[in-house]
């Protein structure tokens, strides 16, 4: 392989990883922002159920029963809303997702042949961006995977290139990673 070669390859993978890590920025916000809008919407209907069981004719062993639940599943949702941070975590990875789209940009305007100095800058300045961001996600492989395979499906790239993965493994990629035998990427 020549340097010429050697160095479009890696630009093709600073690209990659640059355009999953937007995507993946995208799905960790919009993760974040659906949490605190089903906190707030069990926040509002309990409060709304509490109203409800108050002037309604139920009997008092219901009622009692609803006046007792309700305050328990509005404090669960609301001390799951602040120890989780949702809305501080959807403005963090919005700000990352911005930095990397920002970097893709100027990787495609420096063209499929950058200088081997361009690549270098383009590099550090992926690797500054994911300084800052949360260590702890790193460990969401099958999310990561999920990033890797809508790039792949946006690029044209056959189904047989996929990394499989199962419903339950999409259902809970923002949540935990199952898939414990794979190597990290």
């Amino acid at each position: 392989m020549s340097d010429r070669e050697r160095l479009e390859e890696e630009y093709r993978m600073l690209l990659f990883g640059v355009r999953r890590s937007v995507r993946y920025h995208l799905r960790r916000r919009r993760f974040y922002e659906r949490f605190r809008d089903a906190a707030l919407f069990v926040a509002a209907a309990s409060g709304s159920a509490a109203v409800a069981a108050f002037g309604s004719e139920l009997t008092a062993r219901l009622a009692d029963s609803v006046e007792a639940a309700v305050p328990a599943a509005v404090t669960v949702m609301a001390l799951a809303y602040l120890v989780a941070g949702s809305l501080r975590k959807a403005r963090l990875h919005t700000d990352l997702g911005r930095r990397f789209i920002a970097l893709e940009r100027r990787l495609v305007a420096a063209g499929s042949s950058p200088s081997d100095a361009a690549l270098v800058e383009a590099t550090q300045e992926r690797l500054a961006i994911e300084s800052d961001e949360p260590p702890v996600l790193r460990v969401l492989r099958v999310l990561d995977t999920l990033c890797h395979n809508e790039l792949l499906r946006a690029m044209g790239y056959p189904r047989s290139e996929f990394v499989p993965v199962s419903a339950p493994q999409r259902l809970l990629a923002n949540w935990a990673d199952f898939r414990f035998d794979a190597p990290p990427r």
